[in-house]
């Protein structure tokens, strides 16, 4: 492994002596009778792991469960080489869909691709588990009630868009009437022909819901689901929370508003 120096004057890390290619390349040569490049390639970390520290392995790196994931990306935004990819409901075509036209004719191979399937498996199941969440933190913070309401904000495959074709968004509504709430939706994209949904939904304008469909504190939900970004929601946060019940909760799947007008995220 190599190691790169970041000043002129910085050879050491924790008494280990930095090097690079020029001095590793000729002592591998030399040693194996190999030409480097063409026998062998060497890999380079940026990221300096320390050979010889006990303290700072990847083997014994903790991860805190209790740190935000968004607060990660933050943090990950500062490399100039890293790929970002935020968790969610990742619906259409693409992620969705398409690998299935690798995995089907693999496993019709005799090839079981194992990283492909546990890709799907994690994202077919995150309406489902968004859902789990949501009830979970209902209990927790209101206790049971005879009768469950939520509002789901977004029911389309993505934000900008109108199809419902593959919507994640659809599962989670689907997981909670499973676990019998009445679930009440809204999406500024899908028109009145086009509302169809897989299980029983109301829909609903949010327009209305802010201006007063919450007065009898029967009409107020539960929770409040963001589960698509559009920017028609961008707007809510302090009139949406006027519109939940004592204890009631705001969820923000996408990480679109501030972590302190939500209650909880993914």
């Amino acid at each position: 492994m190599l190691c790169a120096k970041r000043s002129p004057g910085d050879s050491q890390i924790n008494g280990v002596r930095r090097c690079d290619s020029g001095d590793l390349y000729p002592i591998l040569e030399a040693s194996s009778g190999l030409n480097v490049k063409e026998d062998f390639l060497v890999e380079y970390s940026s990221e300096c792991i320390n050979p010889g520290d006990p303290h700072h392995r990847f083997d014994n790196t903790q991860l805190d469960l209790t740190i935000d994931t968004h607060d990660v990306l933050a943090a990950a935004r500062t490399k100039w080489n890293v790929l970002l990819f935020q968790p969610g409901l990742v619906g259409g075509h693409c992620i969705g869909v398409e690998p299935c036209y690798l995995t089907h004719p693999t496993q019709q191979a005799g090839y079981e691709p194992e990283t492909f399937l546990a890709g799907r498996d994690v994202n077919d199941s995150m309406g489902a588990y968004i859902a789990n969440r949501v009830v979970r933190l209902i209990s927790e913070h209101s206790g049971s009630r005879n009768q469950r309401r939520v509002l789901a904000l977004g029911t389309t495959s993505k934000e900008k868009c109108p199809d419902l074709r593959n919507s994640k968004a659809q599962d989670l509504v689907a997981e909670l009437h499973k676990q019998q709430f009445e679930v009440f939706v809204s999406d500024p994209f899908v028109d009145e022909v086009s509302r169809h949904l897989p299980v029983p939904a109301k829909w609903v304008d949010v327009s209305d819901v802010l201006a007063g469909t919450g007065a009898n504190a029967e009409d107020k939900f539960d929770a409040v689901v963001l589960a698509v970004a559009h920017e028609e929601f961008q707007c809510l946060g302090e009139p949406m929370r006027s519109q939940l019940r004592p204890g009631g909760i705001v969820f923000d799947v996408k990480d679109f508003r501030p972590s302190h007008v939500v209650d909880a995220r993914l």
